[in-house]
């Protein structure tokens, strides 16, 4: 609401493809692309209140350890880089079975395959790699507060129970912002 008390309504144009912003201001989707955009955002309200301000958005990868809340890393099983293969929980090394890349179209990739809902499944499904394929079973955003979000079914990269045992398997779950489903950034 403006000082005026009149509610507010936004507007952008040349956001990173894939993004959207709603008339209350919120910026949502999964960048589609790596790259500079340059975004002019725009306020006004019913009483003619405007302003607008002007940015650079960069949109790049991220590539490392994916790091769970208990420090444990996301390492594809037994190190194989074939598909199907399980990712599942791990002591952190700098091995590249556990060298995750966070790129564009919101693709959680390790091993040059993407992080993947084999089913279209639901809570407890387990994750593997595939090839990527711009699926919505292998986009994922992630939140402010740490989750991976997978864009298919709104559902959480999780590990089990926050498991510290070496090989538990990673799977999908419900988004309780616990240490079951906080990672790091790659």
């Amino acid at each position: 609401v403006s000082s005026a008390s009149a509610a507010l309504s936004f507007s952008a144009t040349g956001l990173p493809p894939g993004l959207k912003i709603s008339s209350a201001g919120l910026v949502t989707g999964v960048p589609t692309t790596t790259g500079t955009s340059h975004v002019a955002v725009a306020v006004d309200d019913a009483k003619g209140a405007y302003r607008a301000a002007s940015f650079s958005w960069a949109v790049t990868t991220a590539t490392g350890h994916l790091k769970g809340d208990h420090g444990l890393c996301a390492r594809l099983n037994r190190s194989s880089t074939a598909s199907g293969t399980k990712v599942v929980i791990w002591s952190c090394y700098t091995t590249a079975s556990e060298q995750w890349t966070l790129g564009s179209g919101g693709a959680l990739s390790a091993g040059g395959k993407c992080l993947t809902d084999p089913h279209s499944g639901g809570p407890g499904t387990g994750l593997v790699i595939e090839p990527c394929a711009r699926a919505s079973s292998q986009q994922w955003w992630r939140t402010l507060k740490g989750q991976y979000v997978l864009a298919l079914n709104h559902l959480c990269l999780t590990d089990p129970g926050a498991s510290t045992t070496a090989g538990t398997e990673l799977k999908l779950g419900a988004c309780i912002t616990g240490s079951a489903d906080v990672w790091s950034v790659p």
